[in-house]
């Protein structure tokens, strides 16, 4: 789905996002634009066994390497 341009939020009240519209999620996305390395990431423990997903952004570089970790919550 991401490769395909597709994005992913929270359920929300209306199409507005904003704190008063946010009815849940069932994802935690850990927002890395500075100071880790996608390795670095792929090294920590707790990312190999509980993500359930990371891919870059589009603003990707060598020397800033941005990226999304994604982990999956049991319950709302």
């Amino acid at each position: 789905m991401i490769n395909l341009g597709y994005a992913f939020c929270a359920n929300k009240k209306v199409k507005y996002k904003k704190s008063a519209n946010f009815t849940g999620s069932d994802i935690i996305a850990v927002v890395i634009d500075d100071g880790m390395t996608l390795q670095d990431a792929l090294a920590i423990e707790f990312v190999k066994h509980h993500a359930a997903i990371l891919y870059t952004t589009v603003n990707l570089t060598e020397d800033f390497q941005r990226f999304r970790i994604v982990f999956e919550v049991e319950t709302t």
